[in-house]
């Protein structure tokens, strides 16, 4: 089986089966080869009770291990919902409901003028489209089903052609829909990981990743006190506190009971220089905002990931003597030919996975300069993990 021993499955071809609907999908060999390159990260995170460990469960993942004889599978309304609550329309309610309950405490006027209120928009047909991208002068169209920065077209309002048009024509025959919204130039994607169990939610931190044009580049590799410090540059900790208290209320709501597993909610701290907030704010001269819930990844991510490995490797006593700004990073790493591949991660502490003489991907863990600090060029949005 591609990307696996028979109970630790690298599936990172998941989030494309979950778009296409059908067990016998054939995911690209782009897909399967990461898979096989990188599948030995699967060790580094935890055991999934009786079931074998996959990245994330689907109709297809779960057909190929059931032609292999094993059982204590998920069932079709295990799967079913985990695609429903996989669709960005999740995250869309979920930020509705985070601004909602806010909006409902004490300390809302200090708190809401440091979130992004404006709404992504769930589109069904192409006229819809186009009045949206009237309305905007630049703008990101997503798939419903999609993640690692694939699915995702940026869009100028003078800009929309007819290859715009065929693809939101092809996606909304396909997945039903077009999710559209503005773009924003993005200084800080971050993510909060839990692992819902079959009684609760459990906390299982944050992550600090890096993006470039929406697509994964790689996590930094810091503590929690670390990535708060960080993102308290540009919010107060109040703003990111009371996010996690409504965001947590949510995934209780909606994910407890009908799926059982690792998730991963991606948010992004956006320079709001066209501010969203509500009329007569009194704000920043420079604003930043925080925008939750871009992303709901219903399995592991590499935010997980690069959080197993800090608490495991980065946290343990022979790292002790290591500055607290020093950098970290862990990241995911592609050449079209095995040379350049081997030249990527010359100078790495620590290669997750193994090299062979045909491995085209690799992740491996860096030294670098200001481990919070380090920055890449401000982006228009969209972020995603991996």
């Amino acid at each position: 089986m591609d990307g696996a021993c028979a109970n630790k499955i690298f599936n990172p071809e998941h989030d494309q089966c979950l778009a296409n609907g059908n067990c016998n999908y054939d995911p690209p060999q782009s897909s399967l080869r990461l898979s096989r390159d990188c599948a030995a990260i699967m060790d580094w995170l935890p055991p999934e009770g009786n079931r074998p460990a996959v990245w994330g469960w689907d109709s297809v993942v779960r057909n190929r291990l059931a032609s292999s004889g094993l059982s204590n599978l998920p069932d079709e309304g295990e799967l079913q919902a985990i695609r429903e609550l996989s669709h960005r329309r999740v995250a869309i309610e979920a930020k509705r409901f985070i601004i909602d309950s806010i909006s409902s405490t004490a300390n809302a006027a200090s708190i809401l003028p440091y979130i992004c209120d404006s709404q992504p928009a769930e589109l069904a047909e192409l006229a819809d489209v186009r009045e949206y991208c009237r309305k905007h002068a630049s703008i990101v169209l997503k798939a419903p089903w999609s993640g690692s920065g694939k699915g995702l077209r940026w869009i100028r309002t003078e800009q929309f052609s007819r290859n715009d048009e065929h693809w939101c024509r092809k996606l909304i025959a396909k997945q039903g829909s077009v999710i559209a919204e503005r773009r924003r130039r993005v200084v800080r994607d971050f993510a909060m990981l839990y692992y819902i169990g079959a009684e609760g939610v459990v906390s299982e931190g944050m992550s600090l990743f890096l993006t470039d044009n929406g697509a994964y580049r790689g996590n930094v590799l810091a503590s929690d006190i670390q990535i708060m410090r960080e993102l308290t540059h540009y919010v107060p900790e109040i703003v990111i506190l009371a996010v996690e208290s409504a965001l947590r209320s949510f995934i209780e709501s909606r994910f407890v009971g009908r799926y059982v597993g690792p998730l991963g909610v991606d948010m992004y701290i956006c320079d709001g220089g066209e501010s969203d907030a509500a009329p007569g704010a009194i704000l920043p001269e420079r604003q930043f905002q925080l925008v939750p819930c871009s992303e709901f990844n219903v399995r592991n991510t590499m935010g997980r990931l690069a959080r197993r490995y800090f608490d495991l490797a980065v946290s343990s006593p022979e790292h002790s003597g290591r500055r607290e700004d020093e950098a970290l990073l862990l990241l995911m790493l592609h050449s079209d030919t095995n040379s350049g591949l081997r030249g990527l991660v010359k100078g790495a502490e620590c290669i997750l996975t193994e090299m062979t003489d045909e491995s085209l991907y690799a992740v491996a863990v860096f030294a670098g300069d200001n481990s919070c600090k380090t920055q890449i060029t401000p982006e228009l949005h969209s972020s995603g993990d991996t």
